[in-house]
């Protein structure tokens, strides 16, 4: 998956994530897919605030996946 292609299916993740509050079902899914892009994209410095939103929504929610996001915005810090 290429950096703009990760980074605008992220940006689309976002704005399901709120909406799918009621949906246990799908919003397990999307806290997957989310952790899926985020290990296949080779992410950016300028990523991050995108990252870390996935991460606190993830976290707050109570999902495992919100680990995976933490490695990467960890290794973008350096």
């Amino acid at each position: 998956m290429s950096h703009d292609q990760g980074n605008k299916t992220l940006k689309i993740f976002a704005q399901a994530w709120e909406p799918s509050r009621d949906f246990a079902r799908l919003r397990e899914d999307l806290a997957k897919q989310i952790a899926v892009v985020a290990k296949k994209v080779s992410w950016r410095s300028q990523d991050i605030p995108i990252l870390e939103t996935h991460y606190n929504n993830l976290k707050k929610a109570g999902y495992n996946e919100a680990d995976s996001l933490q490695s990467v915005i960890v290794n973008l810090k350096g």
